[in-house]
């Protein structure tokens, strides 16, 4: 979302999975408690030293509850783990580092948000936005319309799958994807 607004010259059109609008998911925190509970990792990620912890001990067993808890009922190949988990002890703590810099400096973050005139609001750039049914950890809160902050075109596509949809349901993602991409 921020690329696209931010930069719209380097795209013709997104797709962003799983991932409502910034200043939707700022506003689905303030108002959804399941929300906020369900976003209890990203403040977990603001601890540096205890979240490195956390994440890599037993190895990466969190990461595995969070895998349970956004995508119920999928079970991802145990090669594909083991791949993950192995990129993570080489890489940690820069996977974290996205949410410990998502909100820093904390108040010009929030003034980003609410500020009417900053790209978020505008965005230039045709986009499809791809959310699972099943996501646990984004709240349903039905249909996510985001055309408010769109001066291009938006659509909006529901998947039965959680947060993982691009590994659960492969094929009707791509489809959505490739039928988009044809269309706009």
């Amino acid at each position: 979302w921020l690329a696209v607004a931010h930069h719209p010259e380097l795209f013709q059109r997104a797709t962003t999975l799983a991932v409502p609008h910034p200043i939707q998911f700022f506003e689905l925190l303030l108002k959804s408690p399941a929300q906020l509970g369900r976003s209890g990792y990203m403040g977990l990620f603001q601890l540096r030293s205890l979240s490195d912890w956390v994440v890599a001990r037993d190895n990466f067993s969190f990461i595995d509850l969070l895998w349970k808890k956004w995508s119920p009922g999928y079970e991802p190949p145990a090669l594909y783990m083991d791949e993950l988990k192995e990129c993570l002890k080489h890489s940690l703590p820069a996977p974290l580092n996205y949410y410990r810099r998502m909100l820093r400096p904390l108040i010009p973050s929030i003034r980003r948000l609410v500020d009417p005139k900053q790209p978020e609001r505008h965005i230039k750039v045709p986009v499809l936005s791809i959310t699972g049914l099943e996501d646990g950890c984004i709240a349903s809160q039905g249909p996510i319309d985001a055309s408010r902050f769109m001066e291009a075109s938006f659509k909006h596509i529901e998947v039965q799958a959680g947060h993982f949809m691009h590994l659960e349901a492969p094929t009707e993602v791509n489809e959505a994807i490739s039928n988009w991409i044809q269309n706009n």
